[in-house]
């Protein structure tokens, strides 16, 4: 639905300078509310939203003009959106072996405790967007 595509590619969000995050509350108070405006049937809106997420995420791979992406998380199971991602990029798209797409966020998890055991920064102001670098999280040893 050209019309739900066209509002959904013009929220705000998008013309904002890194670094920016996009959390469930951005989404419960930005994205849904769209959806639910438009009267198209589901299925058009899913179909609408898989075009949106593709021309997004291919927008910022050509604009930094990537000759390789690397792709992880649940996602990279979801053929027709990789699909439609290939299809509006010259990036070459790596997916990694399962393992990694499966137990990427408990590597990373282990990497920030490494980190934070060592007392050494493990989260960055420039990803994040917070004040300054530091380093988070409680270590708790029974």
């Amino acid at each position: 639905d050209s019309e739900l595509l066209d509002d959904l590619n013009q929220l705000e969000y998008y013309q904002k300078k890194h670094p920016k995050s996009l959390g469930k509350e951005w989404l419960i108070d930005t994205f849904i509310p769209i959806l639910e405006k438009s009267e198209i049937p589901v299925k058009d809106k899913i179909r609408t939203v898989y075009e949106h997420i593709a021309q997004q995420t291919t927008s910022a791979l050509n604009l930094k003009k990537q000759s390789t992406s690397l792709f992880t998380g649940g996602g990279v199971y979801n053929k027709f959106l990789l699909n439609l991602i290939k299809q509006k990029t010259n990036s070459e798209i790596i997916i990694p072996d399962e393992e990694i797409i499966e137990f990427k966020e408990a590597i990373i998890f282990a990497l920030l405790g490494i980190l934070k055991i060592e007392n050494e920064i493990n989260c960055l102001a420039s990803v994040t967007g917070a004040k300054r670098d530091s380093s988070g999280g409680i270590i708790h040893i029974p």
